[in-house]
């Protein structure tokens, strides 16, 4: 038999778009035919998922699909770090075809399975009663294991042997001399011309056969758009060289925060430190982080004094001792470097916001297709809306006392047994670009969002807001969001 892969996916995918694997056989004609195909996590080698995929009518190949597996395998994993490996967002896998089907397994005659020709005949585990038996004999593996009940059917000659037909137990599978030999329960029946026939289990089971198990596959938080999708090449997306890139959808045309961080997503396959390169009006500022082999490295991609630990002067780097000032920056480019200064990203330009003011201040840092966090400000006014739902129940009131039931004016007939608060946000962006309000429809979509209000840590949240216009070109004055949230944990009430 031989299982085959004839397409499959690249070796680093969005876990979020089709993964298929099409499959062949050379024994896709038995009957009962099935592919097995079992996924497997190459770091924690637990199978993750398993399928018994039949044979497509036209061509009797198999197709799989893998994604929806995949996703279940996957988290958020944002954590206020300078920066980290983002295990939750990779899975490592591999797929082990196996294959399946109702076997008949040919023998050409029937043997003595004695002291001389059974090597476990003085083995009471396998041979209890130490008897000698019958053995069939053939040149085919048979898919047999000791304690199997199997069904001899022989084929019709003037050699038919009765005692030879019928079920048996398989006592044991060895193979000598180029030749398979299946011990069966059944006592030496004594020699006789040859009978040949064929054997398949008794019970109508199908057998399983070893197959081949695929590369080491990687899926990753991430949905690219269909027409992009079309065109993905994994290699693009492993940092290495100079024109790799990011894990992200953010671009040049999209303000982010400068007071809280946006952490951008990037594939890294070999584990080693890797510099975090900024480049602010031609002054280069860097921190060094530690990728992990085959992780995704998510890192901070604000500059701030707080995570610069290098500056380059004088032709080399040197401590940095300065203060990092984005008061008048507009932009910036990052680019991840080697130790060794090589280039392991392309340069990447920031842009920032910079409006002035003066109202309470929202960053919402949010899950963008790619799996970086991107964080837009929110600063053009805000308010807060207040639900609560409360759950009352009537009781009694007044008190027996004193030989008569007597009242206060403090008695209460209703009690509240469970008070729950909701404090809805609503809150505002400036006007904005073409381009940024486009962006805005990953916002909404997110699964996954944080907002932090006047510096503080982010926080989960739940968005409520469920459509807005797309602004287009002509609807410039119109081109500002308005997004209504709430926290993903919300305070407790005392009872």
């Amino acid at each position: 038999m031989a299982v085959s892969i004839l397409s499959e996916p690249q070796a680093l995918t969005p876990a979020y778009n089709p993964a298929y694997f099409e499959l062949d056989s050379t024994d896709k004609t038995e009957l009962g035919f099935r592919y097995v195909v079992n996924v497997v996590n190459t770091i924690t080698s637990e199978t993750i998922g398993t399928y018994r995929v039949k044979p497509l009518p036209t061509t009797l190949r198999g197709e799989v699909e893998i994604s929806d597996l995949l996703q279940t395998q996957l988290d958020v994993d944002f954590q206020q770090l300078t920066s980290y490996n983002a295990s939750r967002h990779l899975v490592s896998y591999r797929l082990d075809i196996d294959e399946e089907y109702f076997a008949s397994v040919a023998f050409t005659d029937y043997n003595f399975a004695g002291a001389i020709s059974w090597a476990n005949f003085s083995n009471p585990a396998i041979n209890p009663n130490g008897f000698s038996r019958t053995m069939l004999s053939g040149t085919v593996s048979p898919p047999y294991s000791a304690g199997d009940v199997i069904l001899v059917t022989q084929t019709p000659s003037a050699n038919y042997r009765p005692e030879l037909e019928g079920v048996h137990t398989v006592l044991d599978v060895f193979l000598s001399g180029g030749i398979y030999y299946t011990v069966l329960d059944l006592g030496w029946i004594g020699d006789g011309p040859a009978s040949a026939g064929v054997t398949k289990y008794a019970d109508g089971r199908k057998s399983v056969v070893t197959g081949i198990s695929s590369a080491t596959k990687r899926a990753f938080k991430g949905a690219f758009k269909f027409l992009d999708f079309r065109n993905y090449a994994s290699v693009n997306y492993i940092l290495n060289g100079g024109t790799r890139k990011l894990l992200t959808t953010l671009t040049p045309d999209i303000r982010i925060s400068k007071n809280m961080p946006t952490y951008l997503q990037g594939f890294r396959g070999t584990a080693d430190v890797v510099y975090i390169v900024f480049n602010i009006g031609g002054t280069l500022y860097r921190y060094a982080t530690t990728a992990g082999n085959n992780t995704m490295l998510i890192f901070n991609a604000l500059p701030s004094t707080s995570i610069i630990t290098q500056t380059f002067s004088g032709g080399s780097w040197v401590a940095f001792a300065g203060t990092i000032d984005l008061t008048n920056v507009e932009s910036y480019t990052i680019r991840l470097k080697s130790a060794a200064d090589g280039n392991l990203s392309e340069t990447v330009t920031i842009t920032l916001y910079n409006e002035c003011d003066y109202h309470t201040t929202y960053d919402i840092a949010f899950l963008d297709r790619f799996g970086s966090f991107v964080t837009i400000p929110f600063y053009k006014g805000s308010y807060m809306s207040q639900d609560v739902e409360r759950q009352n129940i009537r009781t009694k009131y007044g008190n027996y006392s004193g030989g008569e039931w007597t009242y206060s004016a403090a008695d209460k007939g209703e009690h509240s047994y469970y008070v729950q608060e909701n404090i809805t946000y609503t809150v505002n962006t400036d006007q904005l670009s073409e381009a940024e309000a486009q962006y805005m429809r990953e916002l909404l979509s997110s699964p996954q969002a944080y907002v932090s209000i006047d510096g503080g840590l982010f926080q989960a949240i739940s968005i409520k807001t469920a459509s807005m216009p797309l602004k287009l070109k002509r609807t410039t004055r119109d081109r500002k969001v308005s997004l209504q949230f709430t926290m993903a944990v919300q305070d407790e009430i005392n009872g």
